[in-house]
């Protein structure tokens, strides 16, 4: 409790309740008074005049914590009331959406994937609690573009705006029923397809505005942003600089990598995958049981969790396997491994799939510290 008060996005809140912050970071990021983002914002009229500054502003919105708790107040200007709710049945459902009532046969087997998720995901269930969702997204989602907003004004006031850097990106994506499914950690593209949005009013005009169509990966981040603030990045970093594409150079670039959930708490299914520009082959293991928490609905620990990260590096076999043509097929429907003479390239798939498993190893072990059991 204490430690969610005292952090520093937190620091004014009144509760001390992890839900109860949420709900009141909120109500204040709604809030027309700039308590939330004069609060954000705090330490860049008192940085130290010499030195660079990097301002870390971290949203849980539009996450479902947030926006299931949300509730209108008179004070909400009109934007929030009537803007998104009065076209509440134009809400557009996910094109592969599908009621959980509609269901006759689910995505994943039995043996891989039970079908039961978190109950803070109920909503994707029907289209009315999906659409009441997709509302409070949109509120919620413009809020953090007012915040963006705002937060532009103020490097503008502190003669910061033309030297510095802004990136926007979000941890995952997440299911709104499609294929029926709720929640997140599957290897859809709804999970694993997140923004990612670098702004540098240093680039030059011809730059700016620019979609570059090519794979970047989370740990592409850290590098990226030392080039940018002229540090060399270490070697040691798994990722690689976006620049170069940013400038529009003509560098060797990744065509392919893989994705991996391997802990099967909560329910999801343990699974590996690999992307390619136009395949995407996704393998699937049997659950691992935990005989301590049998009876129990979702575990809530991972007594195993080095059995869950290894077990597939030494050969575990998977049970279950899809591939998809995301040039002919970008929603995921069809399951080509189901098919009666699946693509030749099945195999060379799974074989450098093996190949990115292999690679991620560590020359040694990594160093462990036996924990005392008192």
């Amino acid at each position: 409790k204490e430690q969610c008060r005292g952090g520093a996005i937190y620091r004014n809140a009144s509760l001390d309740t992890q839900v109860e912050v949420f709900t009141e970071g909120v109500m204040n990021f709604l809030d027309p008074s700039r308590k939330f983002i004069e609060s954000a914002t705090h330490p860049l009229p008192v940085r130290p005049q010499d030195r660079p500054f990097c301002l870390c502003v971290t949203f849980n919105l539009p996450h479902g914590v947030g926006t299931g708790n949300m509730q209108l107040r008179p004070s909400d200007d009109e934007l929030y009331k009537s803007a998104y709710r009065d076209r509440f049945d134009e809400m557009p459902l996910p094109k592969t959406y599908r009621a959980w009532s509609s269901i006759r046969q689910p995505r994943l087997p039995r043996h891989v994937y039970n079908g039961i998720y978190l109950p803070q995901y109920d909503y994707v269930k029907e289209p009315y609690f999906l659409r009441e969702r997709q509302v409070r997204t949109c509120q919620t989602i413009t809020g953090i573009d007012r915040f963006v907003g705002l937060l532009m004004e103020k490097l503008e006031e502190l003669n910061l705006a033309g030297n510095t850097i802004i990136v926007f990106s979000t941890d995952h994506g997440l299911h709104h029923g499609e294929h029926g499914l709720g929640g997140k950690c599957f290897l859809y593209e709804e999970d694993t397809h997140i923004p990612l949005i670098i702004y540098d009013p240093r680039l030059p005009e011809h730059r700016r505005g620019q979609v570059i169509d090519r794979f970047a990966l989370v740990p592409d981040l850290a590098p990226t942003v030392l080039e940018l603030c002229g540090i060399t990045p270490p070697s040691t970093m798994q990722g690689r600089s976006l620049r170069p594409l940013m400038h529009g150079e003509d560098v060797n670039w990744r065509t392919e990598f893989m994705t991996e959930q391997l802990m099967d708490i909560q329910n999801y299914p343990r699974s590996e995958s690999l992307r390619t520009e136009r395949w995407k082959y996704i393998r699937y293991f049997k659950r691992t049981e935990d005989p301590a928490q049998e009876g129990f609905l979702f575990r809530g620990t991972l007594d195993d969790y080095i059995t869950c990260l290894y077990s597939t590096v030494e050969d575990e076999e998977p049970v279950y396997e899809e591939l998809f043509d995301l040039e002919n097929d970008p929603w995921e429907e069809h399951n080509l491994c189901l098919d009666q003479h699946p693509p030749a390239i099945l195999d060379e798939l799974r074989e450098r799939l093996n190949r990115h498993i292999r690679d991620r190893l560590p020359a040694n072990s990594p160093a462990t510290v036996p924990l005392s059991s008192s």
